[in-house]
């Protein structure tokens, strides 16, 4: 006799859970894009001062 196939009954606890890791992994992936874009920001910003450092003491030196 051939097996008969259980059926797959979703079981809430694991769904809310399986859901519950997905919106944590969402968050963290969130929080690490946010972290990241404050990085860029914070290196842009400081890569705009030393430039302009340096095109005031090359002024500077040139006079």
């Amino acid at each position: 006799m051939p097996k008969k196939k259980k059926s797959q009954k979703t079981n809430p606890e694991a769904a809310a859970s399986a859901e519950s890791a997905d919106t944590r992994q969402n968050k963290l992936q969130t929080s690490r894009e946010a972290r990241i874009a404050e990085i860029e920001a914070k290196y842009a910003k400081r890569s705009a001062v030393l430039e302009n450092n340096n095109k005031a003491l090359t002024q500077e030196i040139e006079k």
